[in-house]
């Protein structure tokens, strides 16, 4: 598969913002993927730049992200290559065309909004309104912040259902779209993932409608199942 050239907006070719691809399948051994730069010359057409594309990991769908400079600098269009020569059923290969992403600061889209924010992440995102429990109920969280690079996994064990944590009601009450974000000046690192919660029934009642809640005041040696007999044992 041979795409047509795509031009590159002025963005992309500022740099502000990276040129992203999403892909599905197995890029890698038989099947191939590459993205060329080109830009046009008095004497025709010419291709700056043959890119590679490796991502991984297969088979899920992930962007992969590549900024316009170095050896495609100068680039004015771009086009994507594919080849799926791979045999059997995991050898299958999908692409989308490529975008170049009109960015939004985190804070605009976050703002007030109730958060789940993984332990590990809530070091860095303090000004988050991080939903809270009361009297044994949780706030629904419209959005989800987990850590990145080496604390990922921490934070998903730290939220699991096994030890106690909200993915035990979050899991079977909503479902937890990934969406696509980027560190400034600092496009492929892993800073973490932003997730958009959507409750499977968002109209619900909230669970405080059914909860009936009472304040009682008690000496210390009070006990809810009668008194209290103290029995002292005298070791000989």
């Amino acid at each position: 598969m041979r795409t047509e050239w795509y031009d590159l907006p002025e963005r992309a070719l500022n740099g502000d913002v990276p040129v992203v691809l999403t892909l599905a399948g197995w890029e890698a051994g038989a099947n191939s993927v590459f993205i060329e730069f080109g830009r046009d010359t008095p004497d025709g057409f010419e291709v700056v730049q043959r890119y590679p594309v490796v991502q991984g990991p297969a088979a899920q769908w992930r962007d992969h992200r590549v900024s316009v400079g170095g050896p495609s600098e100068g680039a004015t269009k771009m086009r994507l290559v594919a080849k799926d020569r791979a045999l059997g059923s995991h050898g299958w290969l999908a692409v989308t065309a490529p975008r170049a992403p009109q960015l939004t600061k985190m804070t605009d889209i976050v703002g007030d909004t109730p958060t789940f924010v993984e332990w590990p992440a809530a070091l860095v995102h303090p000004c988050a309104r991080v939903t809270s429990s009361h009297n044994g109920i949780a706030d629904m969280p419209r959005l989800r912040i987990a850590a990145g690079g080496e604390v990922r996994a921490i934070g998903q064990g730290w939220s699991s259902p096994d030890a106690g944590g909200a993915f035990g009601w979050l899991s079977v009450a909503t479902s937890m779209r990934e969406m696509p974000t980027y560190l400034k000046n600092d496009v492929n690192r892993d800073w973490g993932s932003l997730y958009a919660v959507d409750p499977y029934v968002p109209d619900a009642l909230p669970a405080q409608v059914a909860m009936s809640v009472h304040t009682e005041t008690h000496w210390g040696t009070w006990s809810p199942g009668g008194r209290v007999r103290w029995v002292v044992y005298k070791i000989r």
